[in-house]
């Protein structure tokens, strides 16, 4: 079970920042007309605006289109540069993928080796994607204060967000196995040890023996002699 958990929340993690890189919501604009040019469709009535890292999503009283960013003129307040988020929200979800099969290989194998890696993809992961959630998420508050666009709540944030923070927890859980694993790993090879010990020099106990009385050796009432001139001490039967 401890080897289980940090590969379910990985795989809840590497869903989580699939659905906020993909998900048209990093900024949703609701009611504008500042969006024109839509073939086919009336959008001077106002139309709201889902809009992600690599599409956007509008959304008029009669219709639902997808488009890309080329696609759709009087779009200047939605030109935030958005390649280096893209970079990445992608390099985060490409290292969670990786971690995730990293930690199915060390159920099997259990090498110290492989927790390290997954510790430091979990965090270049964590870190990468809280930083573009970050930087975004301040220049959709600098929207909405110094504009007079109608915003809903940026759900592919939160999604995205949520996947930075389960990388953390994820690390923190992978490093307490990894100090187990170290602090495992002296008191085996103690054990190992004695045991060699043990078993290298085995303890013998000085023979038993009988025979008849030496001249001069002490002898008492039940026939046993206290052989005193070989230093051991050992009665025998007399």
């Amino acid at each position: 079970m401890e080897k289980l958990c940090p590969a379910i929340l990985g795989i809840i993690t590497l869903v989580l920042l699939c659905a906020g890189a993909f998900s048209p919501g990093w900024i949703v604009l609701g009611d504008t007309s500042s969006i024109s040019g839509v073939e086919g469709h009336d959008t001077s009535g106002g139309v709201d605006v889902h809009t992600g890292l690599f599409y956007l999503v509008v959304v008029g009283k009669d219709f639902t289109t997808v488009m890309g960013y080329g696609e759709v003129s009087g779009l200047s307040v939605l030109s935030l540069g958005i390649l280096e988020y893209q970079i990445e929200t992608i390099l985060g979800i490409v290292l969670c993928f990786i971690s995730v099969i990293l930690t199915f290989i060390y159920k099997k194998e259990g090498t110290n080796g492989v927790l390290v890696a997954i510790i430091i993809m979990y965090i270049i992961a964590g870190i990468s994607t809280a930083v573009a959630v970050g930087r975004w998420l301040n220049g959709v508050v600098l929207l909405s204060t110094y504009t007079n666009i109608t915003m809903i709540v940026p759900y592919s944030l939160i999604l995205s967000g949520l996947g930075a923070i389960l990388c953390g927890i994820i690390m923190i859980c992978t490093s307490c196995m990894y100090c187990q694993h170290n602090a495992a790993r002296p008191a085996q090879g103690g054990q190992v040890f004695s045991d060699v010990a043990m078993t290298g020099y085995p303890q013998t106990q000085p023979p038993y023996t009988q025979g008849p009385s030496s001249y001069g050796q002490p002898q008492d009432n039940k026939g046993y002699v206290y052989n005193y001139g070989n230093g051991s001490g050992i009665p025998y039967k007399a």
